[in-house]
């Protein structure tokens, strides 16, 4: 994996949830090569590598459960010329 540097206010974690818990989640953007592995997961976690053109995002959104904010990013993806055109804007 190879990050992107981004201003900080796309990597600093943002409330999910705000309540009892404030649960809070970061994106982190990248470039990834190789091959996907299971090989250094805990016990609890679970990864699932997808690779999706913008006809299989329609499908993802028409078909799938995924969360909010993982929908937001998929709405944009299929809406936007350059999706993450925003990662490159000056402090």
């Amino acid at each position: 994996m190879e990050p992107v540097t981004v201003a900080e206010r796309y990597e600093k974690p943002y409330f999910t949830t705000i309540g009892m818990t404030d649960e809070s989640c970061a994106a982190v953007y990248g470039y990834a090569s190789g091959d996907a592995t299971t090989k250094y997961l805990e016990d609890n976690e679970e990864l699932q590598v997808i690779l999706a053109d913008q006809q299989e995002v329609k499908r993802i959104l028409k078909e799938e459960k995924v969360a909010i904010m993982c929908a937001y990013m998929l709405m944009h993806f299929i809406k936007d010329e350059e999706p993450f055109s925003f990662l490159k804007e000056p402090d």
